[in-house]
């Protein structure tokens, strides 16, 4: 392995792994700069080593939405905004750099990427299912945010992510470019299986109603599709109904998911997902239209909630509408062009899991989400066995062979 490799793993693994609630425990301050100084520093590595034009060329998109970062920063700095400038550096420069970064690579570290994205996901909904078992955070959110997010109706696991909606959404988009991926299908059956006992963990209600729907329509999709036969073979109907059966025991029985399942779904928690619309009403119309980060905590407290859940309006209320809306156009378009080479089932998959899901909060306003989302596709897509040797084709070429 190449010392080049192994230092964008050792990015991608210390990202990953090393997040606030985790550094918390080891009295590290500063997380985001060391999570992401390795990422940084391989990225520009590669534009020093490709140059700046090819990757101006290849790249377009992820300049463009770096230069909207620049055009935000300049604006940020006359008003003054620290924390806004903050969020620009990690939300919009760390996951350009990585993009650009991770798309360049040969297919040989995309494929050692896939067991790093793969044994996160394991590790992850593990360590969910650990805390919900014995009702203990072991990288507690509370320790971070200094009040606590065990509400009156269920435990709600941390595991390495901190806040349970940020875990759930980072659990769907690995699970969607899973069901996208050409492994075989009882492999995509435990490994989803896995990840909706974490999401029941999580007591995510909005991820777990999406991925409720979303399992059984990919099996009647799967039933009259190319993978009939496999489905219908004995140690994959065996596994079904053994999972089926774990499943509901664990939501009967021990009341996994009881924020859905025994709670009611449209609650004080789901209301302010229609209330958050309110936000623009309690701030300046300067504010309004060029974004202030310290309305945040002010419009939270003028909604009575936890938080402002709503990915879109956070982004607006940080950089303000007009930034804002093109920060997200422009995201949508970037969406675009890194997942084009999917087929439409793929796209759905991973836009439900991704998109969708995102939306039910503010979890797509943060980093963390959109740097899963690179590497999920600069790896899964390439998921098909970890014995064949890519390197001597380009991962385009790969994948337009589907």
């Amino acid at each position: 392995m190449s010392v080049k490799n192994t230092l964008i793993y050792l990015g991608v693994v210390i990202y990953l792994f090393l997040s606030t609630t985790v550094a918390t425990q080891f009295d590290i301050e500063q997380v985001g700069t060391v999570s992401s100084i390795l990422i940084i520093v391989m990225a520009l590595h590669n534009i020093g080593v490709q140059g700046f034009n090819k990757i101006a060329n290849n790249y377009s998109m992820e300049l463009f939405i770096a230069f909207i970062g620049v055009m935000i920063v300049s604006l940020k700095l006359i008003t003054s905004d620290a924390s806004a400038i903050n969020h620009v550096v990690f939300f919009i420069f760390v996951p350009m750099l990585l993009s650009t970064l991770l798309q360049s690579q040969n297919l040989n570290l995309k494929q050692g990427l896939v067991k790093i994205i793969l044994f996160f996901f394991v590790a992850e909904c593990l360590v969910a299912f650990y805390e919900r078992l014995f009702l203990k955070n072991i990288f507690p959110y509370d320790d971070v945010i200094g009040y606590g997010i065990t509400e009156f109706l269920g435990f709600r696991s941390t595991a390495f992510l901190g806040h349970p909606l940020q875990n759930a959404l980072c659990v769907s988009t690995i699970m969607g470019f899973i069901l996208g991926s050409k492994i075989r299908l009882i492999l995509k059956m435990s490994f989803v299986a896995l990840g909706y006992v974490a999401l029941l963990c999580f007591n995510a209600r909005g991820a777990i109603v999406i991925w409720s729907i979303l399992i059984p329509v990919y099996f009647l999709i799967v039933f009259f599709g190319a993978q009939r036969k496999e489905l219908l073979t004995l140690p994959s109907l065996v596994f079904l109904f053994l999972m089926a059966v774990l499943i509901g025991n664990l939501i009967s029985a021990q009341n996994f998911g009881d924020r859905l399942f025994d709670g009611e779904l449209f609650d004080g928690s789901a209301q302010t997902r229609f209330e958050v619309f309110d936000a623009f009403s309690f701030v300046s119309d300067g504010d309004f239209w060029f974004g202030n980060s310290l309305n945040y905590l002010y419009v939270m407290n003028r909604l009575g909630a936890g938080g402002v859940e709503n990915s879109f309006i956070v982004l607006m209320l940080n950089y303000g509408v007009i930034m804002g809306l093109l920060v997200i156009i422009s995201y949508v378009a970037w969406i675009k062009k890194i997942i084009f080479i999917h087929d439409r089932s793929q796209i759905l998959l991973i836009l439900v899991s991704f998109v969708l899901v995102g939306s039910f909060n503010n979890s797509l306003a943060s980093a963390t989400s959109w740097i899963i989302f690179i590497v999920c596709c600069n790896s899964l897509p390439f998921f098909v066995s970890f014995n064949v040797n890519y390197t001597s084709r380009s991962p385009r070429e790969c994948l337009l062979d589907k």
